[in-house]
């Protein structure tokens, strides 16, 4: 599609976002991480490059960068060959709503805290999460179940990781 620019030849800058969903009258782009179950739908990329553009400069390109956080979990199961099909995981006290400001692409979540339930591969074997970035794992916990057993793991107990950043995938 082409691009119109003011005739009067004043510059522009070009904000983009993905997917569409709703944005407030203060420009806020509202976020809910709560249903994982369709994860393109809430892996939020945002662009702000293309600055100052008019008729003379009209060549745009977007660059996208992802503004939430992405978990992957790798499960086996402490006894070789147990079926981990049917397995349930889920986040506990986590924030799963928020706001991305689109002048800037800042992510804020909510203090309203939830669980969050992963995406589970069928085997079980795997467990993904798009969640709202945060500088607190305090209080934060993974569960795991599978039927009567239970796992409960708080994620400030890993010493290597401290916080969930914007845009990282952590394995």
């Amino acid at each position: 599609n082409d691009v119109k620019f003011p005739i009067d030849k004043a510059n522009v800058d070009f904000i983009a976002y993905y997917p569409q969903g709703t944005v407030t009258a203060a420009f806020g782009y509202s976020l809910n991480v709560t249903d994982q179950s369709n994860q393109a739908a809430i892996d939020v990329m945002y662009s702000n490059n293309e600055v100052g553009r008019n008729s003379a400069h009209p060549e745009i390109t977007l660059r996208f960068a992802h503004k939430l956080t992405k978990l992957v979990f790798n499960i086996a199961p402490s006894v070789a060959g147990t079926d981990l099909s049917g397995l349930n995981v889920k986040l506990v006290n986590f924030n799963p709503r928020g706001t991305m400001l689109l002048a800037d692409g800042s992510v804020s979540y909510t203090n309203t805290k939830g669980d969050i339930r992963l995406k589970v591969s069928e085997d079980g074997k795997t467990a993904e999460a798009i969640v709202i970035p945060t500088t607190d794992l305090a209080g934060k916990k993974l569960v795991i179940e599978h039927g009567t057993i239970g796992y409960d793991y708080a994620l400030s107990s890993v010493a290597h990781i401290t916080e969930f950043q914007s845009g990282y995938r952590y394995p």
